[in-house]
């Protein structure tokens, strides 16, 4: 008796099911705040302090940006430098400015192919089973295009940074891609002495609305992604997406109008007298 007892146990036990953590975060999280994989942790753990690594997502249209020259100036922050240049100081918590930069590039945006196979199958379909194994990608290499209209992004990896330090040295490749500076800038502002700190030009931090902490690293952290999770999360995104998507057609289409109003010579000459 006590044997089947103890059977009957362990098969309620191999019935249970992990409470879906993310599908119940996810119903009363604010709808800009989305949980997307979950993992058990110590008590000693911290989201802040505890993460090995973190690597931010810059965006930016390309324009008549000088990409190459961003380049330079990005690849001279990489490494362990004193940033007190390039941050908003916060005197009464840090005295330690310096940080290290594991990698600064820039790259256009490398769009994954939407509405595939989890939207027609859902998450246990065919198609998505074949899929099962596909893995997401952050590769640099994309298929790049000088079009001025592209989107790219800068992403930087470090292990901590400084109150503000992306987006000032967003600021500073902004102006050395707009040839308003050149590369060497970034030797000068990272030369923090006293005759480095008259070098600081003046600028403005670049938006916040453009920065992205893309991802987290931790140490002995399995996270657990649910294909209902994702295939749920895909279809919310997708959608506001296409709703971003329209209104930026819309947006395209008024410029074509605009771009293709014929005006008089004279009075383009007026206005190039007026803007003097």
């Amino acid at each position: 008796a006590a044997v089947k007892a103890r059977e009957k146990r362990l098969a309620k036990l191999r019935n249970l099911r992990e409470l879906d953590y993310c599908q119940t975060l996810n119903r009363i999280l604010p709808k800009d705040i989305r949980a997307v994989a979950w993992s058990p942790v110590t008590p000693e753990f911290s989201a802040r302090f505890s993460a090995t690594a973190r690597t931010y997502r810059y965006f930016f249209v390309k324009r008549n940006l000088d990409i190459e020259a961003m380049r330079d100036a990005a690849s001279r922050m990489v490494g362990d430098h004193d940033f007190r240049n390039m941050c908003k100081i916060d005197a009464a918590n840090v005295t330690n400015f310096r940080r290290v930069l594991k990698s600064f590039t820039l790259q256009p945006l490398r769009p994954t192919p939407m509405f595939a196979s989890w939207q027609k199958d859902g998450p246990l379909g065919t198609r998505a089973a074949a899929n099962a194994e596909m893995k997401g990608t952050d590769d640099p290499s994309a298929h790049p295009s000088e079009g001025s209209e592209e989107v790219w992004f800068a992403q930087i990896k470090g292990q901590a940074f400084l109150w503000h330090q992306v987006r000032n040295m967003m600021a500073v490749l902004f102006m050395v891609g707009k040839g308003q500076e050149q590369p060497e800038l970034v030797d000068k502002m990272l030369d923090v002495s006293p005759s480095g700190m008259e070098r600081k030009p003046h600028y403005e931090m670049a938006p916040a609305e453009n920065l992205v902490l893309h991802a987290c690293d931790f140490n002995h952290l399995a996270f657990n992604f649910q294909p209902e999770v994702l295939w749920r999360l895909c279809h919310e995104f997708e959608a506001q997406w296409e709703l971003a998507q329209l209104k930026a057609s819309r947006l395209r289409s008024a410029l074509d109008y605009l771009y293709s109003r014929t005006v008089r010579r004279e009075d383009v000459d007026q206005l190039r007298v007026d803007q003097k």
